[in-house]
């Protein structure tokens, strides 16, 4: 998908203490589709990340994208497969795009009532 292999890292097995500093530490987090993340969501978005997610039906599937909106960041939610991975490389390539998304969290998570 033109994403380098050194940008995309897995993470299990973080402490209480350490997890919100692996999450601020990525350019983006990466939503699962038939279950969101939830508090994960809400620790993700406090840490500044921008979360890329796509609602589904259920209400498991449509966490992420309520969080996200609450933050005012309608730009990280896709309307279905095609859209993620289209928002998911922009944002892996297009370093303006990324900065965007992560001003619209941190904006967010200023004025927002989510936080």
């Amino acid at each position: 998908l033109g994403v380098s292999e050194h940008r995309i890292h897995v993470v299990q097995g973080y402490n209480e203490r350490q997890h919100l500093y692996v999450k601020a530490a990525a350019d983006v987090f990466l939503d699962t589709p038939s279950y969101n993340a939830h508090s994960t969501g809400c620790d993700v978005l406090w840490s500044g990340s921008p979360l890329l997610t796509m609602p589904g039906e259920k209400m498991g599937s449509r966490v992420a994208a309520s969080l996200t909106a609450a933050l005012h960041c309608p730009a990280t939610i896709s309307r279905n497969q095609d859209d993620y991975a289209e928002i998911a490389i922009a944002l892996a390539s297009k370093p303006a795009l990324l900065s965007e998304a992560k001003e619209c969290v941190r904006r967010g998570k200023v004025n927002a009532p989510l936080f």
